[in-house]
């Protein structure tokens, strides 16, 4: 099997794997939301407490990387449209003489 295929399929798995850990996480929260709490230690409330913080946070990164994506594609096709219409444009394609 070749590297980029090694590659793509381990990138499939990963997905697959966080897409199974966000649906059950979801799932533990819709079913755990009222539960009969045991007092100070109660270990479902911690749980609830720790998906929130991670929601929030991963909530911000997703964000926070999508706005550099797009970022970076506007300045990038900035600088890639410019080089082209650098290239394209000279003085024969303007069909400029300079011997008059």
């Amino acid at each position: 099997m070749k590297e980029t295929n090694k590659k793509r399929m381990l990138s499939y798995v990963l997905a697959v794997i966080i897409l199974f850990v966000m649906i059950f996480s979801v799932y533990f929260v819709t079913t755990h939301e009222k539960h009969h709490c045991s007092g100070v230690d109660c270990s479902v409330c911690y749980t609830l407490q720790i998906f929130q913080e991670t929601s929030k946070v991963l909530g911000t990164a997703i964000i926070a990387i999508i706005s550099a994506i797009y970022l970076c594609k506007i300045l990038f096709s900035d600088i890639y449209t410019n080089n082209i219409r650098e290239i394209l444009i000279s003085l024969i394609n303007l069909k400029i003489r300079l011997n008059i």
